[in-house]
This record gives C-alpha cells, structure tokens and sequence, in this order.
C-alpha cells in the first residue's frame, strides 16, 4: 500500500474517497468520476476501485478482490486481512480528511468503515442501499450513526428510509441509461460475428472465484446439455476480467465441441446480442432485466452461509427481478436445485415455449419503467450538495 500523506498537501483540491467491492460497483464508481471530473476536473479520488474507475483516473489504495467475496464462511476466512484493511483506510482517511467518503456496495465493510469517519466529522454517503427490507433489518437502526445519505437504485427504498429518518435519494440505475445507447440485437450479433440465423445464449457465471468454481462448470455443462437439442444456439461469456478469463478458459478445455465465445468484459453487448440467458444472481440478473432478456437465475455458496442466510432472509425471492417485482417472474435455482438437469429444462422452456418467453419480457420491460430516472447526473447532483460546503 502507498503513502498518500502529499494529499493533504493538496487543499483547493476536492478529494473524494470512493470504496467499493466488484465489478457493478465498479461500473457504478466510473460513471459518478465522470460526472465529478466534469464539474471538479483537478478533484484527488482514490480508495479502492477496479479497472473501469482507474481508467477514469482513480487512484487505488488496495486491490478491488479483497472485497470481492461471497458466502459467510469465506469472509470469515479472511475477516483479519479484513480488519487490517478497514483499519488502514480509515487511518487513511482520517489523516487525509476527505471531503466525501462513498462507498458503492459491499454494506458489511463500508458500514464499518464509515463509523469512526462520520464520527470524526466527515461526510459519509452510501450508494446502493443494502437490502434491509429482505433481511437484517435490524440494520437500519445503525445507519444513521454512520451515514449521511443513502443513494437508492429503486424508488420504494426511499419511503423505507423516511420512515427512519435517514435521508434517502433514488437515483436510479445508470444502467437504464446506458441501454438507450446500446447496439439492436443484429447489430450486436455482427460485432460479435455470430451468424444472423443463429441465437446467442449468453452465461453470466459472476465476476468472483468463488462464484467461477461452483458455476462455472455447470453452466457451462448446461450449455453443451443445450447445444446437443438446439443446434442453432451459440455461447458467449463475456468474463469480468482477464483472470476471470483465464479460469473459464480452463474449464473450457473440457468442452471443446462447444460452439462458445470468450471475450473479457463487453456484458453489454452480449447481452444486447442474446435471446436468453444464465445468470449468476447478483447485480447481472438487473442488468439482464433491464435488457429484458429473459433468463434462468442460479447460485451456489457454502452450505453453512446457506443456512444462515436462509434463517434471516424475510422474502421468498433471491433474483432481484423477482424481489423487486414482489413475485417470480424469473426462475431461480439455488443451492441443490443447481443442477445442469434443472437448468436445462428452465431454459428449453424459455427457448420453445414462447408464449413464455413472450410473457417474461413483458414483465420484465414493467420493472425497467419502473426503474427509469430521466436525471442520469443525479447521485453526483445529491454528492455534489454535500461538497459544497466544504
């Protein structure tokens, strides 16, 4: 880790602290620089963030993958390079005293973060609200110790805030924006150079290891399960990033009659370019409704997270298409019920049922209106009220 003690030479310079997690936080992280270099083009920002952020700029304290975890078990496995790395940041923080701290997503760290910084007279906003009306709402009675806003992907959240007193923005998600601007299907089949007569199936495995070694190879089983019925279909995974790559590419030796894609990144236009999808819940099942693809949600994590996550959760919906619509419109497959068999049949249904198919997209084109917020500036325009004052 570097010594940034010369920040603080730096006094007419806006220096903003941005943490975050994994890869959608990351997209999240670059779009809002965008919007601070345009208004603050000298601004310092730094913390941790991943390849989108530090290519607008961003200067990394740590690396993005020691946030990147799933599972209670495996944070539990690293909870004292956890605590190291908290204690570092705020030592950080507090000796740099920047004049906004954010963190986007990742609540169980950033929450612990944020206490002794707010504490200490620093502004703390926090982007993506934790899920607390499905489980662990305790929670909220904590947050307003430790935060001075919240930024809301989804509309409701803002009312379950006010009732709390913590004030609360819904600033949308920019990915809504982002599809405005995105390829038609024909045009994304090309940039792909796959044949117009054939259907793209895109698999979204997660941008993690852990979620690599326990979906990786079943969807991609799935997939040569699929291909030996359909003989129209093609595989793109667009891999989060180069190691991601590296490790599915791997499993891929395995599977050499598969008619597969492997590119690094580029989600948006596979998915663009998809009639269906696999999808490792998480923040790609949004990204895939806000596409209105229709899709087959999976995952898998230690069955002793299972169970404790199981025991808390109030809701019946993992996928957030399903949680947010308040009912399943997506299929999920979690724990045992991941199976290539179980998998398989979801998606033949999505494939030769398409009155089914027809029905999902509907759907899922409701939740993308309700998702819409026509100011795409709006979590910098709410941060940016804060940082006029210091």
């Amino acid at each position: 880790m570097n010594n940034f003690d010369s920040v603080n030479k730096l006094e007419k310079v806006k220096k903003i602290a941005i943490i975050t997690g994994e890869k959608s936080g990351d997209v999240l992280g670059a779009k809002l620089l965008e919007d601070i270099r345009n208004k603050y083009p000298d601004a310092y920002c730094y913390g941790i963030g991943g390849e989108d952020m530090k290519s607008k700029g961003f200067h990394n304290l740590a690396s993005i993958d020691q946030l990147s975890l799933m599972g209670v078990v495996e944070v539990l496995g690293s909870i004292f390079k956890l605590i190291k790395l908290k204690n570092y940041l705020v030592q950080q923080f507090l000796a740099d005293k920047p004049d906004v701290v954010i963190g986007i997503d990742a609540p169980d760290f950033n929450f612990r973060l944020y206490k002794p910084l707010k504490a200490a007279g620093i502004t703390c906003i926090h982007y993506v609200s934790p899920k607390v009306w499905a489980w662990r709402e305790h929670r909220i009675m904590e947050f307003k110790k430790k935060i001075d806003h919240m930024l809301t992907l989804f509309p409701f959240e803002v009312e379950y805030y006010s009732k709390y007193d913590i004030p609360a923005t819904f600033v949308g998600h920019p990915y809504t924006d982002k599809i405005v601007n995105v390829v038609n299907q024909k045009q994304a089949k090309e940039k792909l150079k796959v044949p117009e007569n054939k259907r793209v199936i895109a698999i979204l495995p997660g941008s993690r290891n852990a979620e690599i070694n326990r979906l990786g190879r079943l969807f991609i089983e799935t997939a040569s399960k699929l291909q030996a019925t359909f003989t129209d279909l093609v595989f793109v995974i667009p891999a989060a990033n180069s190691h991601i790559k590296t490790k599915i590419a791997e499993i891929l030796k395995e599977f050499k009659q598969l008619d597969v894609i492997l590119i690094e990144g580029q989600s948006e236009l596979v998915l663009a370019a998809s009639t269906a999808v696999i999808v490792a819940s998480g923040t790609a099942t949004l990204e895939t409704a806000l596409h209105k693809k229709p899709m087959v949600v999976s995952y898998k994590v230690n069955c002793f997270s299972y169970m404790i996550i199981k025991s808390l959760i109030k809701i019946p919906y993992v996928a957030l298409p399903n949680i947010l619509s308040k009912k399943f419109i997506v299929p999920e497959l979690l724990q045992d019920k991941a199976t290539c068999d179980n998998l398989y049949q979801e998606m033949h249904r999505i494939l030769s049922d398409q009155q089914y198919s027809q029905d999902m997209i509907s759907q899922l084109n409701n939740l993308y209106q309700e998702l819409t917020n026509n100011d795409s500036n709006s979590a910098f325009k709410t941060i940016d009220k804060y940082l006029a004052y210091t």
